[in-house]
């Protein structure tokens, strides 16, 4: 679903990436579907769906418990979802509140699963119990798969809420 903005802002589009930048890194801005979204750049290529830490300079790094835990992953504010794909460098805008929103996920994804973060640090949530446990995330479809697939969640501000194994 795409989305765009309910704020006066010139040139907002959370749809499209560049190779420039256009606004402040960290700048926040509301858009439909409930959403919230902070202009970052990417710290490699990024694909839709993947959940991203973002660092306090507004780079946006593909979420691992690594970067979870360095990043401050208690803090929503770091934690953002990619809704189309960027390349490396590139500048945009990641999702972190909204409904409808694109989420990587494997395992048996249901509404009302617990979700965890992928063990391949790949960006992806699963169902399987892993490295970290994730709050703030409600799936709005079902899939039942080994591999990822992008569905649909409903976000408030994203967060880690406990990791074991990190390292």
């Amino acid at each position: 679903m795409p989305f765009f903005t309910t704020q006066s802002a010139i040139g907002v589009d959370f749809n499209t990436t560049n190779t420039t930048a256009l606004f402040t890194l960290n700048d926040i801005k509301l858009g439909s579907g409930d959403s919230e979204w902070v202009y970052v750049k990417a710290s490699g290529a990024l694909l839709t769906g993947q959940m991203v830490t973002i660092a306090a300079g507004g780079t946006a790094i593909l979420a691992n418990t690594t970067n979870l835990l360095s990043q401050g992953s208690q803090n929503a504010n770091n934690i953002g979802f990619v809704q189309g794909n960027f390349a490396d460098q590139d500048f945009g805008w990641v999702a972190r509140r909204g409904v409808g929103v694109n989420v990587m996920c494997s395992g048996t994804a249901a509404p009302n699963a617990i979700l965890y973060l992928a063990t391949n640090s790949n960006g992806g949530i699963s169902t399987t119990a892993a490295s970290g446990t994730l709050a703030g995330i409600l799936l709005l479809a079902s899939a039942s798969t080994a591999s990822l697939v992008i569905t649909t969640a409903i976000l408030t501000w994203p967060r880690c809420v406990n990791i074991a194994n990190a390292g």
